[in-house]
Order: structure tokens, then sequence, then C-alpha cells
């Protein structure tokens, strides 16, 4: 049961105390300013002007038939003040100023008729009425022609049967009303086609191809994640459109739109042997019978505000065209339309296919870069400069090379080819864990060497920027990470190790190295 003494408090509260909330008033707010508010007021003041205006022509009062017009100009001025616009809105104001154009059209038609105006004048308020309840009939007659269209697909019964392949057309951004559909539908996958040409977007929950995904994450190599989650993802890869697809597309701006406030828009679909399809969505509201015209400036609001300015013929209510309002429901109802008898579709695409296609665009992005790998290695002293920096990034696709990586490093050495040593120790120190360790044995006996490392110039130690300077081959300058790895070698790298900081005391590669060699021997075994 309420609280007696509450009831009375907030009674009190009301417009007028315990009265004003015994006859109906009630508080609103604007933010946090209260306005005293009836139910009845909103209807009661817009009834009031309409009977005013009935009663100017029957001969209550004299009034020129431009005087509702100027009337309309000066409520404008309140309707374009923010605070004040959202009291006069609580009230129906507005409505008041949208019935000051008609208001004026019957008098001027009255004036006209008593011979107070050129009787010609009379025609402009016929042919503004005739024009406006024109389109007012066709607005509604549009709206209903697009409910018929979408009939058809609103009587389908819900269906879980397979789907062939689906191909999305449009313009730069449907990639992503793909993915949405192809999550709404719980399909492994869709073909979408844009500005830059087809792709197969899949669905996969595939622990291997999530793990190379993660792996090829942000490598530019063609295949773009669009859902990042730990335990799946949806990729998009370059492919060809495929046979016998129904096409969903943006179906063309309809016409006779024009006189309808909301927009309207379509989706249709195109399948090999049947009709097409057209389904349209949005919430478009027809012109209102009664022919009122508005205008004001309202404030928008966000990042930047600004005034707009607001005016037109007043609309009815919204109309929905069918059961599905929105772009992506509008995809999904044509796609539905289209499916076949059978069982549901797999949620995720066959993990081969998805660990196929991954491979082929690596192989197309990078098939040169491995071609030239294998020539690096088989002459390293004919080497021709190349960066391989796509290949770079993804050392798995040749971690199984390790060892010929560092017998093509020794051949560089003796051939004294620096550009190839240098591309050839940083393949090396990129290589994964497992490959780097089983290396470790050939890579110490082979970075024992002051040529590779470098050997400082003791007779002008320092360049202009205070750094050592060193003759050979400068790996520990160039490739500071090859030598900083060395202390994941545990302790048969120490000698080494402990060589190139009697060495190079100074430099922070070889200082991570011992840093790394000490941790994993101050570790409990």
């Amino acid at each position: 049961m309420a609280n007696p003494e509450q009831t009375v408090r907030w009674s009190a509260l009301a417009p007028l105390g315990r009265l004003g909330r015994a006859l109906g008033f009630r508080w609103i707010f604007f933010f946090t300013f209260p306005i005293p508010f009836h139910p009845l007021l909103y209807r009661a003041i817009p009834v009031a002007v309409i009977a005013w205006l009935v009663w100017l022509p029957i001969g209550g009062g004299d009034v020129d038939w431009y005087s509702p017009l100027i009337l309309a100009g000066i409520l404008a001025i309140p309707l374009s003040v923010p605070f004040l616009q959202w009291i006069l809105f609580a009230f129906r104001i507005h409505f008041v100023q949208a019935a000051m154009l008609p208001a004026a059209l019957v008098l001027l038609l009255v004036a006209a008729a008593k011979g107070e105006q050129p009787l010609w004048l009379a025609t402009l308020p016929i042919a503004l009425f005739a024009i406006h309840a024109a389109a007012a009939w066709h607005g509604r007659r549009k709206i209903k022609a697009w409910q018929a269209d979408n009939a058809p697909v609103d009587s389908l019964p819900d269906r879980t049967g397979p789907l062939p392949p689906l191909l999305l057309r449009g313009k730069p951004g449907i990639g992503y009303t793909a993915s949405a559909l192809l999550e709404r539908l719980s399909l492994p996958a869709i073909h979408y086609e844009d500005d830059h040409g087809c792709h197969l977007l899949l669905r996969t929950d595939d622990p291997a191809a999530i793990e190379r995904l993660t792996e090829l994450k942000r490598s530019g190599l063609g295949i773009t994640q669009l859902d990042k989650r730990q335990e799946r993802r949806t990729i998009s890869v370059p492919a060809e459109p495929p046979a016998g697809a129904v096409i969903l597309e943006p179906a063309p701006k309809p016409e006779g739109s024009a006189f309808l406030r909301g927009g309207v828009a379509g989706v249709q679909a195109f399948a090999p042997g049947a009709p097409p399809l057209v389904y349209w969505y949005g919430r478009p509201s027809p012109l209102s019978w009664f022919p009122g015209f508005y205008f004001f400036m309202y404030l928008r609001l966000g990042s930047t505000a600004s005034y707009s300015p607001a005016f037109g013929l007043t609309p009815a209510q919204p109309r929905a065209l069918g059961k599905h309002g929105e772009e992506q429901s509008a995809y999904a109802a044509l796609a539905n339309a289209h499916r076949l008898d059978g069982p549901p579709p797999p949620t995720f695409a066959d993990p081969e296919e998805v660990r196929g296609q991954i491979q082929a665009v690596l192989d197309a992005r990078l098939g040169p870069d491995l071609e030239a790998l294998d020539r690096l290695i088989a002459a390293p002293q004919l080497w021709m400069r190349r960066d391989l920096k796509e290949l770079i990034k993804l050392p798995r696709l040749y971690a199984d090379r390790a060892p010929e990586l560092v017998a093509a490093l020794r051949v560089a050495r003796d051939a004294h080819h620096v550009d190839s040593a240098i591309l050839l120790a940083t393949l090396i120190s990129k290589l994964p864990d497992d490959a780097y360790q089983d290396i470790g044995d050939q890579l110490l006996e082979l970075l024992d060497s002051k040529s590779l490392a470098g050997r400082l110039v003791w007779d002008d130690p320092v360049d202009e920027n205070g750094r050592p300077k060193f003759e050979g081959f400068r790996l520990l300058a160039l490739v500071p990470a090859l030598y900083a790895r060395l202390g994941e070698l545990g302790e048969r790298a120490r000698p080494l190790v402990t060589g190139l900081s009697q060495v190079f005391p100074h430099i922070e590669a070889v200082q991570q190295a011992m840093a790394k060699l000490d941790e994993a021997n101050e570790q409990p075994r």
C-alpha cells in the first residue's frame, strides 16, 4: 500500500497542489525545468483556434484573409527558440501554425464569394486544395502499391531449409551488410560484390584456421577479418562470382515519393529461372488530409550544434510497408524467400574450405616472395636487393626452411655479400620459438664470428651521433634482434653471449641476451 504521508507530499507538488492533482494537472519537464500541464489543454487550444477560424468567415469578425499568415509568421519566432519550442510543442501550438495556411485560403475563398476580392482569386485556394488532396491520395496509393509488392514475401511461411549461393551487390560498405546477413541467417558463406570486385565471406570456428588468422592479423594480404571473436571468425577473401547465385541488390529509388515524409528504399532479388522479387522498407507518412503548413527553425544537436529549417505540409501517421522495416531485415526476407526444402545449412564453413581459401590468398600474394626466398637460399652470393617485407611478417610460412637459412647465411658470410646476410639474419631473427630452438647449435657456431657481428673501429670509435662505429657485416648493429634472442637458447649460448658482452658491454642487444640467460638461470627447476 502507498504511504499516506508520501501521497500527501507528492499531491502537494502537483500544479495548484491537491486541487490541481484532483483536476488532472501534472508537471512535464524540459530537462529539469517543470511546466504545468493538463491533457485537455493541448486538445482545447487547437480546437479553440479552429473554432475561431470557422467563426471568422461566417461574419463574426472583420479580418483580412492574409491575417492568419501573419500570425503563422509570428508563431515561427517562439517555435524557433529551443526552450520555448519544447513548451509550445507540448501544447500543440505547431498545429495551430499549420492551420493558418488553410485558414487564409478559406478566408480568401469567402472574400471572393462576397465580392470583397476578385473572383479569379478563388481559383487559387480551390487549386491548392485540389492539388493537396490529389497528393495525399497519391501518397496513400503508392504506399498501398509498395505493401502489395511486399505481400508475397510477407505471406511466406518461416522455413529453415538450405539456400542457394547468395551474391550481394552494392556500393562500398555492402560487405558489412553481407556480414550482418551471414550472422542473421546463420549461413556458412556468402558472396558480395562492390567497386573493388567480388569477395567471399566465410564463418569458421576451426581452431587451426583461427590460429592462422590470428597470425595473419594486420598483414594486409587481402584477408579481411570482420568478426574477430575468440571462438569464431568471419573473413573476407577475393573470389569469383558463384554460378547460379541468387543476386540481392538495392532497388532503384522508387518514383512518386516526393510528397511522402520518411525515406523509402528497397531490395530486389534475381534468381535463375524465377521472376524478380522486390521488398520495400521504411515508414513513410503520406500527406495529411488536412492541408496544413508549418515552418520554423530547430536546433540540431551533435558534435557541432546548428540550426536547421523545418518546413513542409503536415504529414499523417507513418505507415509500415511490411513486416520488415529496415535494410538488413529486408535482405534477410528476400533471402529466406528462396530457401529450398531440406535440412538447414551448417552454421560454419567446412574447415578444409576455409584453410584452402586462406592458403590460396597467401599463395597468390606471397608466391613471388617465396620464389625469391628460394633463390636467396640457393645462391645468396648472387642476391639482388629485395625486401620481402610481407614474408618477414609471417615467419610460419618459412619456418620449415630454418636450417637452410642458417646455411645460406654462412655462404653469404664467406662470399662477403652484406645485403643477403642482413636479409637472412632478419628472417632468422623472426623465426617461431620451436624453429629457432631447432637451429640453436648451428646458429651459435655461425654467430661466433667477429666478421658477422662487426668490429669496432678503434681509431675513431664514435660517429657524429655518439654511436659506436663498426666494420664488417655489422649484424649486431643492423639486426640486433638476432643477437638479443641468443638468450632464449639457454646455457649453451652463455659462452658466446659472455664473450660478446666483454667486447660490446654497452650494446643493448647483448645486454638483453645476458638478461634472458640470467632470468632463466634464476627460475626454479
